[in-house]
């Protein structure tokens, strides 16, 4: 009987959660990337991001305020893409690119209206 999870092969070539050698009570998982984890952490780091720059920026000109946020906004879509939303289906790249540019959209609104 294997002693460690890296002399279990079955480990490596199945995803999702096994059985542990303890029982089904101690189920074994590791991690499986998925789409909603990529949307949710570009949506929540553009929003924390573009709100810091928005704060500091806010008695500046507003293209001024525009252009980082654009960056950033940028900045943010470019990581996502690294972490594996480019592989996602279309639907989550559509939905992903829809949300940040509503909220780059409110910013914009925001930053105008100051």
């Amino acid at each position: 009987m294997p002693e460690t999870y890296e002399e279990r092969p079955d480990v490596h070539d199945v995803g999702g959660i096994e059985s542990s050698e303890l029982g089904s009570f101690v189920p074994e998982a590791h991690y499986r990337p998925i789409p909603i984890v990529w949307f949710a952490g570009a949506w929540f780091l553009q929003s924390i991001g573009m709100t810091i720059m928005y704060l500091v920026l806010r008695n500046t000109a507003a293209i001024f305020t525009i252009l980082t946020c654009a960056i950033i906004s940028y900045g943010v879509w470019h990581w996502a893409n690294e972490r594996g939303m480019k592989d996602a289906s279309s639907g989550w790249v559509f939905t992903t690119m829809v949300a940040l540019g509503l909220n780059f959209a409110l910013l914009i609104v925001a930053a105008l209206a100051n």
